[in-house]
């Protein structure tokens, strides 16, 4: 497809707001709807990007001729989407984090008719961070590892979705299957570090757009990787090329849930 049409779900919020602005700088994409919550303020209201287009809550009618829906929303919206899109064999991105297990099978479920990129960080940068994290595992055996994200005051999920998916590669290099070893927050009940624990600390404040530090604690020295998101946009350009990725799928009549490390062949 030359054109990629594009409905934004959760258009009115910051990061749905800087997704239409990186596509005005794309020639190969148009905005074809913006989707607000039912109980949204600007229901109705003319879009200042695009003022041909009203904000709207109405998936059935949001979803006409669209290819690829980029969703920066909340987990409630994850199911009714994700049934609409199926009945239209409608390409997904999102980026929305703090799914539940059962929204996450949701997703698995969508995925075997549809293609679906999902990732709690749409920017190519902390994509190269979860691999050198990988990378770094791999190779310091047995070594302490904390996890640090910062973010703005208005975040919702702690720890961020991107450190909960550090943790993942994590656990899944070490060949744990399961979150009983990581440490949300320290207190004076932690007791003393035991081995294979994963720290997750969560700072809130400010307008922090996102930064999260990955330790590696040896007796001797510490390695420290690092991503500070200096801007939202990164993420909004992230998920365009992940929608550009959709729209291969659906030529291809290919569905499954694919990450940005697909994205970017790095897995």
């Amino acid at each position: 497809m030359t054109t990629i049409r594009v409905a934004i779900n959760g258009a009115s919020g910051k990061m749905g707001q800087q997704v239409f602005a990186a596509i005005k700088g794309e020639s190969d994409f148009v905005v074809s709807s913006a989707i607000v919550s039912p109980n949204s303020k600007f229901q109705s209201n003319p879009i200042p990007q695009q003022e041909s287009l009203q904000y709207t809550s109405s998936l059935s009618s949001a979803l006409e001729e669209v290819h690829v829906v980029i969703d920066f929303s909340v987990p409630d919206a994850l199911e009714p989407l994700l049934a609409a899109c199926r009945a239209k064999t409608i390409g997904v991105v999102t980026g929305t984090t703090g799914f539940s297990e059962t929204q996450n099978q949701l997703l698995q479920q969508a995925s075997q008719e549809i293609p679906i990129v999902h990732s709690p960080n749409m920017s190519t940068g902390v994509c190269m961070l979860w691999k050198l994290v990988e990378i770094a595992t791999k190779a310091l055996d047995n070594i302490d590892i904390e996890i640090v994200d910062i973010h703005h005051q208005d975040k919702l999920d702690s720890p961020s979705g991107t450190a909960l998916r550090i943790a993942d590669i994590v656990n899944s290099v070490r060949g744990s299957g399961d979150n009983a070893n990581l440490i949300i927050g320290r207190d004076t009940r932690s007791g003393k570090r035991r081995s294979q624990e994963i720290g997750l600390h969560a700072i809130r404040g400010g307008d922090t757009v996102g930064e999260h530090t990955v330790m590696f604690l040896d007796k001797s020295e510490r390695i420290e990787i690092s991503h500070r998101a200096l801007s939202r946009s990164t993420f909004a350009y992230g998920s365009l090329r992940a929608a550009r990725f959709i729209a291969t799928k659906l030529q291809q009549q290919q569905a499954g849930l694919f990450s940005m490390q697909d994205v970017l062949g790095i897995t």
